[in-house]
């Protein structure tokens, strides 16, 4: 399999993430790997600033037999998440039918959305374990300026 080209497709949360946080919805433009949702978090600690740098992978979920499964294979198999739907959809007041109709979705924008959704209630770590740190702001600006990183298709 081919390496993925990345690009960045829609945003969330603030329009500035270096300072507010939010982030970046990614498509890989061979479509040999699902969308990921690349978050941003600062957080500062007395006079010095961290990044926390959260990547997820965006898998599409399959709905069959009342069953959520993010296992394409095994659909039988329901996703980590799927008993916490309800306290999700009560916590984040969201649809609980509309996200699972967005998690199933081809629409690589509205499945970032449901995984930020789920990632608002259970927290990125549940996520991704092992998310990037920086405390040098010139090295996230020139991250975060890279080609890929300026949206070029924004399907709202």
């Amino acid at each position: 399999m081919s390496q993925p080209i990345w690009n960045a497709i829609g945003t969330v949360g603030d329009v500035n993430p270096i300072e507010h946080g939010g982030g970046f919805i990614l498509s890989d433009q061979s479509q040999a790997y699902p969308p990921e949702l690349e978050l941003i978090e600062s957080s500062e600690s007395g006079s010095d600033e961290e990044w926390t740098v959260s990547r997820i992978v965006c898998e599409r979920c399959f709905f069959e037999n009342g069953i959520l499964s993010d296992n394409r294979f095994h659909k039988d198999h329901p996703a980590w998440f799927a008993d916490s739907l309800e306290s999700v959809c009560n916590c984040c007041d969201c649809d609980q039918d509309e996200l699972i109709e967005s998690l199933c979705s081809d629409n690589e924008i509205a499945r970032a959305r449901a995984y930020e959704t789920l990632i608002n209630y259970f927290g990125p770590f549940e996520f991704d374990q092992y998310p990037l740190k920086f405390s040098d702001r010139v090295e996230v600006e020139a991250k975060y300026a890279a080609e890929k990183y300026q949206v070029v298709e924004n399907q709202f």
